[in-house]
């Protein structure tokens, strides 16, 4: 299995080998980390942001190895990303102690959305 991680260019991506992480402690994540990312981007996506340091933002999903999900949320967020691994049930946790209960449906999602959009 091959991780990707970000070369020195912006938005390139190189294969490279890594040891397993660690995973994640998702209750303690500091407010500054959290408010680098709107609520819909985590919502939507089902990552969490745990780290962040000048261009690289590290967040927590479960499905790592999603390139196509690197790409979008690097673009969503004019940043870096670093994804790292934590199991689904602890990502909703923390979506909700976070962020709260932001969209239960469909119908909800897109009334929220439209609320952030015009926040």
């Amino acid at each position: 299995m091959l991780d990707y991680k970000y070369s020195q260019q912006r938005g390139s991506v190189q294969e490279a080998v890594s040891a397993p992480q660690p995973a994640p402690n998702l209750l303690a994540i500091p407010s500054a980390v959290i408010e680098l990312v709107p609520a819909s981007v985590p919502h939507t996506h089902r990552v969490i942001p745990i780290a962040s340091s000048h261009e690289l933002v590290t967040l927590a999903c479960d499905q790592p190895n999603d390139i196509k999900l690197v790409d979008k949320l690097t673009f969503l967020l004019n940043r870096k990303i670093l994804l790292v691994f934590a199991p689904r049930h602890e990502i909703v946790a923390a979506l909700e102690r976070y962020y709260g209960v932001w969209a239960k449906g469909e119908d909800d999602f897109v009334e929220c959305a439209e609320k952030e959009i015009a926040a």
